[in-house]
């Protein structure tokens, strides 16, 4: 709860896999964390970050069984139609209201996201980082810009997203 009242990104709790806590203004069953949430609990760093297909961030701090994640986190703020989008995938029953939360997150650096994952893992293991650390490398950060665009660009030419998203306007 104080992570989020400092930072104000939404953090969550897993034991074991399972979600322990969660604190942020998204309901359980429609967070944008559940498009990534296999390939960070899999994740084997003890601090690290992703990116989504939405172009958010979420980072994560891991101890033992338990493993902390925090975000979405975005540089810019995302449009209407982009949370649309994103509450047409998630399968969102109140889009006006998922767009005026993620309207919210928009505009913090991801560097801020890093920092506060350094400050927990501190918190949580007595060990320190330096975010250069934790930042993916050049060549990582090219692979996972391919694949996004190739996501997006496979998700927008699909005659079902086009049918199915209308309903969201």
């Amino acid at each position: 709860t104080q992570y989020y009242n400092m930072f104000s990104i939404p953090i969550r709790l897993y034991k074991n896999d399972s979600i322990a806590f969660s604190k942020g203004p998204f309901l359980k069953n429609e967070d944008p964390v559940n498009f990534i949430i296999n390939r960070i609990l899999n994740d084997n760093r003890e601090i690290g970050y992703v990116t989504d297909s939405n172009s958010f961030y979420y980072g994560f701090v891991s101890n033992g069984e338990y493993k902390i994640v925090a975000g979405p986190v975005s540089e810019l703020k995302k449009s209407e139609q982009e949370i649309r989008h994103i509450g047409f995938l998630i399968g969102s029953k109140d889009v006006e209201n998922l767009i005026s939360e993620i309207q919210i997150l928009g505009g913090i650096h991801p560097d801020t996201l890093l920092q506060s994952l350094i400050f927990i893992n501190y918190c949580v293991k007595k060990t320190m980082y330096d975010i250069s650390d934790i930042r993916i490398k050049k060549s990582e950060q090219e692979n996972i810009t391919s694949d996004i665009k190739e996501n997006y660009s496979s998700e927008k030419n699909s005659d079902e997203y086009a049918v199915r998203s209308r309903s969201y306007m």
